[in-house]
């Protein structure tokens, strides 16, 4: 298509153009090719009024040999119709300001009646009242941090805590409960970390809901190794294996205070003589 013909397309569907008055320094040839007048289409007709014209429907750009629509001002009925209008809004302007000037209102009995609707002002303006939008609660998509280390002390028992506690610390009490009441293992498993998120992504959901998934698949898989108990140390391992529905058989608050806590070892012991298979 040559650009002189595409350019007549586009001013037709109201596309304003830009093109340059003149060639840019060392800019290549144009490919412009203008059409000599009898040859351009003259059925689109497009009236300079000052104004943009009205678009027009590529299709019917493209049917060659009908003639286009012409732009609603230039039909007769249409200007005669948009005179008498011109003449009538005039006519009523005139009025209210002859009667402004010998002091009348305009309409009385707008004036003595009370607004029927809260939403009408004294000028007569209607604004709208905005509606009642009822928002749907907000979630938050920020992801939890937490870590949590499982630490299998037999074959059935699994200790969970949270980074607020000594892995250390904590393997080291266990091996000695265990091996005061007669269950010591041969050795101790390596704990297993538990970091959410696993990976700092912002195009994958990491949100809470997200975390508790794989939270669960984590405690399921334990279950299917034969885990029966946990016991929890610290409050946000507590927390969130209760979320997951993995109830902690004993919960200790702090590693240091059942330590040094006769009272507390006591009823951990207790509650260890209560399982049938440690």
């Amino acid at each position: 298509m040559l650009e002189q013909r595409r350019v007549d397309y586009l001013k037709a569907m109201g596309i304003t153009l830009w093109m340059p008055r003149q060639a840019l320094p060392h800019a290549k040839e144009s490919r412009w090719l203008p059409e000599n007048n009898d040859e351009r289409h003259e059925h689109i007709a497009i009236n300079s009024t000052g104004v943009s014209s009205r678009p027009v429907a590529a299709a019917d750009l493209l049917r060659a040999g009908q003639p286009m629509h012409k732009h609603e001002d230039s039909v007769p009925e249409v200007k005669a119709a948009h005179s008498v209008l011109s003449e009538t809004a005039s006519s009523v302007s005139a009025s209210q300001s002859e009667d402004v000037e010998a002091g009348t209102p305009q309409n009385p009995a707008a004036q003595n009646s009370e607004p029927q609707n809260s939403g009408t002002q004294n000028s007569g303006t209607l604004v709208a009242e905005s509606p009642s939008v009822s928002l749907a609660p907000v979630h938050d998509m920020r992801p939890p941090r937490f870590v949590l280390e499982f630490i299998p002390i037999s074959r059935q028992g699994l200790w969970v805590i949270d980074a607020s506690q000594s892995i250390q610390d904590v393997q080291q009490f266990a091996y000695r409960v265990l091996k005061g009441m007669g269950a010591a293992p041969d050795f101790m498993s390596q704990p297993i970390n538990f970091s959410w998120p696993f990976i700092e992504s912002s195009h994958q959901d990491q949100s809470r809901p997200v975390a508790l998934q794989a939270l669960q698949a984590q405690w399921q898989f334990f279950q299917s190794q034969g885990t029966r108990y946990i016991i929890t140390l610290g409050a946000e391992a507590q927390q969130w294996m209760a979320s997951v529905e993995a109830n902690s058989h004993f919960h200790v608050a702090d590693m240091s205070i059942l330590q040094s806590d006769a009272q507390l070892k006591r009823q951990l012991w207790l509650c260890l003589r209560q399982l049938p298979e440690l």
